[in-house]
């Protein structure tokens, strides 16, 4: 009787390639249970704006109404009309006021003017307003001529603010001012906000 080694040779193979399966296979479940590790990374992102100044002239204003004026006014006489601006807080704000309809056709060639029917003028003042509010008429005697920074109005919140136009009628020519049942100018009154 014979024996053949090939069939022992081919067990021990059988044998290892078993025991390193089953090793691989241990393995795997070891990699697998164990915990996972994430990497990540970050950066960060920057959220911005820009607002501009916007102010709205509210459509209700004040005339300057001098109501009647003695023929031969032998002083000054004042009236006083406002305007009223809405903007945001931080708003660069000037305001200006036009020379109207009449500049220098009355009484006075530096001045606005009323004017009656074709040829009646009435020079005045528009002065600018005192205060911290601008709405105070008191010792007023600058001409409004220039523009006029009001942005202090909108320095700590936004809203309304109500602005006084500070009217001066001066004393009559010897002459008198002429009869007139509508004396009339009309300024605009301009807000600038950059």
């Amino acid at each position: 009787m014979s024996f053949s080694r090939r069939p022992a040779v081919a067990a021990i193979r059988d044998a290892r390639i078993t025991w390193l399966a089953a090793g691989a296979l241990a393995a795997g479940i070891a990699l697998s249970s164990g915990v996972a590790h994430a990497a990540t990374t970050a950066t960060t992102v920057n959220v911005t704006a820009t607002v501009n100044s916007v102010c709205v002239m509210q459509a209700a204003s004040t005339p300057v109404a001098f109501a009647t004026i003695p023929a031969f006014l032998a002083s000054t006489q004042s009236a006083t009309g406002n305007v009223t601006l809405v903007c945001n807080k931080g708003a660069t704000v000037t305001l200006a006021v036009g020379n109207g309809n009449n500049f220098g056709l009355g009484q006075s060639g530096t001045l606005r003017a009323m004017l009656s029917g074709t040829a009646d003028y009435i020079s005045y003042h528009i002065y600018q307003p005192t205060g911290g509010t601008f709405s105070s008429c008191a010792g007023a005697s600058t001409e409004w001529t220039s523009a006029l920074n009001v942005a202090s109005l909108w320095s700590s919140s936004g809203g309304q603010n109500t602005i006084s136009l500070c009217g001066v009628v001066d004393a009559a020519p010897a002459s008198g001012y002429a009869v007139g049942a509508s004396y009339l100018d009309v300024v605009t009154v301009t807000a600038t906000y950059p």
